[in-house]
């Protein structure tokens, strides 16, 4: 999927969101509708709600990490879950806070303890509590929506941030929890299409059947690596020996810890006073059930079954394929999914630039993305140039970049904006990352931009360079290392700085430069596969 289809999805998606806003906005007519939806919720709405909220990044890559290293013993924590966090909290907690929330005619929860109580000290400690506590969870969600608009639109991280912001307020604000209820029950409904997707095509693509699948994971016990071995670890289908590390940590600080904690979550519990009667109620516990069943439950079944993907395509299990166990679950969509699944599927550029952007900060030239375009052919001028229809960032620019209008006929047939310029002259530095399998590289090419000619045909911000030491060498040892056409380009950031990035990553990185020859890089290649082979054998 083009990063333009992606962009007029997401355009599309913030549309819909703000429709959904502005329908609750119609519907709301008093405090009691702005604040508990009028005690008179949809209970579908009101559950799918309370289960995307349930849900957050952490229950799905982070424990599904866990899962592909630990295996299906957390699925208990995806029953409890159910159990505590639906069943025991509407049949039990709800209705009792429901029939409470109505008597006392009460708003929300702190004002709900404290005309309980009789205590305005209580309703003003929860209430602070919440208002200290609320906006840092809060926060941690705003700036990955931020980062997000940012790399997808390539604008300032501040700015993406007010515009996110903006943009969650609008439909907050003006639509009160009707409208947080609509676009969480919107939410709920693409988490539970994805999680379903993900489990079904983990299936399509092993091309095994629930029970042989199941089987081939339980037959690779033996796999397990020597260190989850010493803490108790027995297996994917299997629990932990009871009594050892593992067994401690995963049944007390996880499934018991966050199991039972999720009943004090202030949100959640608002949302108890919603619905117009305890049948009402009722009625959300199946739709609770079955959204948690899929969602977390198809995250942690395909993570335990994750160790058979990698098994076949790494030749290891999840946890010697991905020492980092949280990011099992975004490397193995970003292998297995269909390439729309995870966007353009080159999140190693974006995550680079955004790295190198974070580097280059306070220092003077500038830094981009950028993509090779063509090749110039002109003797030792032969040049490279680079170029993107409309994500070059305007730092590099060499002169003030002008706004205009041309025709894209790209993934749609339309009049686009788009800042058209030509890059600074001088020395910079292009770099990748690639996945070998056992390992990530990092490629730097450091290059010379020279000045480019007018292209009255391509409207658009270029850069022209000539790799070092020239196009034939440059060029010939990047295509050896495995370099991609998306490159993160710094005027500022010299080798030295990639080289202290690449020992704090903990990854294998090649430099070509002037001193670059074509056979002395290919023994560094090869040199550069014994190593890594041997420290991962030794290790």
């Amino acid at each position: 999927m083009s990063t333009l289809t992606l962009g007029i999805i997401v355009i599309i998606y913030m549309f819909v969101i703000a429709w959904l806003g502005y329908l609750g906005y119609r519907q709301t007519k008093n405090a009691s509708d702005y604040l508990l939806g009028g005690r008179k919720v949809n209970p579908i709405i009101m559950a799918l709600s309370y289960g995307a909220t349930f849900i957050s990044a952490s229950a799905i890559v982070g424990f599904g990490g866990v899962a592909a290293t630990f295996g299906m013993g957390i699925q208990w924590l995806c029953l409890l879950n159910m159990f505590m966090g639906v069943v025991v909290a509407f049949i039990f907690f709800g209705r009792r806070t429901r029939k409470l929330g109505e008597a006392h005619n009460a708003r929300t929860f702190p004002q709900l303890l404290g005309l309980h109580y009789k205590s305005r000290s209580i309703q003003i400690f929860i209430a602070s509590i919440i208002f200290i506590g609320m906006p840092l969870y809060a926060a941690v969600v705003m700036k990955g929506g931020a980062v997000f608009i940012e790399q997808m639109f390539h604008i300032d991280l501040h700015l993406a941030l007010l515009i996110f912001t903006l943009i969650v307020a609008a439909y907050v604000i003006t639509g009160g929890i009707k409208g947080v209820l609509y676009t969480d029950a919107l939410q709920a409904v693409i988490m539970f299409a994805c999680m379903l997707f993900l489990l079904f095509w983990f299936y399509h693509i092993m091309d095994m059947g629930f029970i042989e699948v199941n089987q081939k994971l339980t037959d690779i016990a033996p796999m397990v690596p020597e260190r989850f071995k010493a803490l108790g670890h027995q297996g994917w289908t299997a629990m932990p020996i009871s009594g050892s590390p593992q067994w401690y940590t995963l049944v007390t600080s996880l499934i018991l810890g966050v199991g039972i904690g999720c009943l004090a979550q202030p949100q959640l519990v608002v949302r108890f006073m919603m619905v117009e009667s305890t049948k009402q109620l009722n009625r959300g516990v199946l739709i609770g059930c079955v959204f948690l069943i899929v969602t977390v439950g198809a995250i942690y079944h395909v993570g335990a079954l994750s160790n058979l993907f990698f098994l076949k395509t790494e030749g290891v299990v999840a946890s010697e394929a991905v020492k980092d166990m949280d990011k099992i679950i975004p490397l193995f969509i970003n292998k297995a999914m269909p390439e729309w699944f995870g966007a353009e599927g080159d999140w190693k550029t974006a995550a680079l630039y955004r790295t190198t952007w974070f580097m280059s900060q306070g220092l003077p030239k500038g830094c981009s993305f950028l993509e090779d375009y063509t090749l110039h052919f002109d003797g030792e001028k032969s040049a490279i140039l680079q170029a993107h229809m409309l994500e070059v960032c305007p730092l590099i620019a060499e002169q003030k970049p002008r706004l205009e209008v041309h025709r894209l006929s790209i993934g749609i047939d339309s009049e686009t904006a788009r800042l058209v310029f030509t890059s600074k002259q001088g020395e910079g530095v292009a770099a990748t990352v690639v996945d070998l399998g056992n390992r990530f590289r990092l490629i730097v090419n450091v290059v010379d931009c020279i000045k480019s000619k007018k292209l009255p045909k391509l409207p658009v911000a270029s850069a022209l360079w000539i790799p070092q030491p020239n196009l034939e060498v440059g060029a010939g040892a990047w295509i050896l290392a495995g370099g991609t056409h998306h490159t993160s380009f710094s005027y500022d950031l010299t080798t030295e700085y990639w080289e202290d990035y690449a020992e704090i990553a903990g990854i294998e990185m090649v430099v070509i430069d002037k001193n670059t020859t074509i056979p002395e890089f290919k023994k560094e290649l090869r040199m550069n596969e014994v190593y890594y082979m041997l420290n991962k054998a030794l290790c």
